[in-house]
């Protein structure tokens, strides 16, 4: 269920949200949002007029969901770093010479939202996220 939910119209009175290529959708029913997915289907049983931050604990099975808003101009600034990040020669080190500088450790971003030490192979996620007056990276890094 993680993922980007974009605004799809309305339901039952409220906003709809949908992942793009996908059934997940996030909507009222009338009486509860629910996350609809094929296993379960996390509600909260709030009355809001937007989905509620957190509060899925009706039908969560081991689900924990979180709902996070961006604005339009946050996420297509965004993608457009997001872009230049793919497009751009990226290495991790140590300032001067010898195995642990710069210039030996490339890196690579991908669209995909992948990353990779080049040198290595360790990788993980990576994602754009606005930030109070700012955007920053947030990487995972793949454990073993």
């Amino acid at each position: 269920m993680n993922g980007r939910y974009d605004y799809d119209g309305e339901e039952n009175g409220k906003p709809r949200y949908s992942m793009k290529n996908s059934h997940l959708k996030l909507y009222w029913t009338g009486h509860s949002w629910d996350c609809y997915c094929a296993d379960y289907s996390p509600e909260a049983p709030h009355n809001t007029f937007v989905p509620p931050f957190d509060g899925y604990t009706k039908d969560q099975g081991n689900c924990d969901i979180r709902v996070v808003y961006e604005s339009v101009e946050d996420y297509e600034k965004c993608c457009e770093i997001e872009e230049y990040v793919c497009n751009s020669e990226w290495s991790g080190g140590k300032p001067g010479e010898g195995g642990e500088s710069y210039d030996s450790n490339p890196w690579g971003f991908y669209k995909n939202k992948t990353f990779v030490t080049l040198k290595d192979g360790c990788n993980g996620t990576w994602e754009v996220r606005s930030a109070p007056g700012d955007f920053v990276i947030r990487m995972d890094w793949a454990g073993d």
